[in-house]
């Protein structure tokens, strides 16, 4: 072998060495960034949520800090007569928590948050959904919604009012003084 094949054999061989190298420098960086992109999501997911508890957060702070809006409240669920005022504040109050549900909704769409923190954040909105007049509170400003959101809360509803008529109906067949089974 000559000079030049030698010199050629080398510079080749520092080239595959380089090219070696430089592939494993690039998969090492592209797992740093996958790592931090994961940490990215995660931390992006924990700010979602927090932002949805600390509405809800909020939105006990009314009941708790305003003796006045819990009393209208209290009236409200036992269908007492209201004044305008008062059914204005009720008003109100439902259109907060339900923008709180589209805004948890539109957060579950994006993958914020999952199905599990949806229907934690949703509690506030679907809990009072029992009562009547939310509901058609709920029947009569659905369409101001996105239809991804107004499909959940209305399936939601339904499994609901299935769940509680089977509910229902297990009861009525038990004997008197008999447990239902589980």
């Amino acid at each position: 072998m000559n000079k030049s094949a030698k010199l050629q054999a080398a510079i080749e061989i520092i080239s595959a060495l380089a090219v070696v190298i430089t592939l494993i420098f690039l998969l090492i960086e592209i797992r740093q960034n996958t790592e931090q992109t994961a940490l990215n999501a995660r931390a992006v997911q924990m700010a979602a949520y927090q932002d949805l508890m600390s509405q809800i957060s909020g939105m006990n702070t009314l009941h708790i800090e305003n003796p006045q809006f819990a009393e209208v409240w209290y009236k409200f669920e036992k269908r007492a007569e209201l004044t305008a005022i008062e059914k204005s504040q009720i008003d109100q109050f439902v259109w907060m928590l339900t923008r709180h549900g589209d805004l948890a909704y539109y957060q579950f769409e994006l993958g914020a948050i999952n199905e599990e923190r949806l229907l934690s954040a949703l509690g506030p909105f679907t809990g009072r959904l029992l009562h009547p007049s939310i509901r058609e509170m709920w029947n009569d400003r659905k369409g101001s919604f996105v239809p991804g959101f107004r499909g959940y809360i209305d399936n939601y509803l339904t499994d609901r009012d299935l769940k509680q008529a089977a509910r229902a109906s297990t009861e009525q067949a038990q004997p008197s003084g008999e447990a239902p089974n589980e």
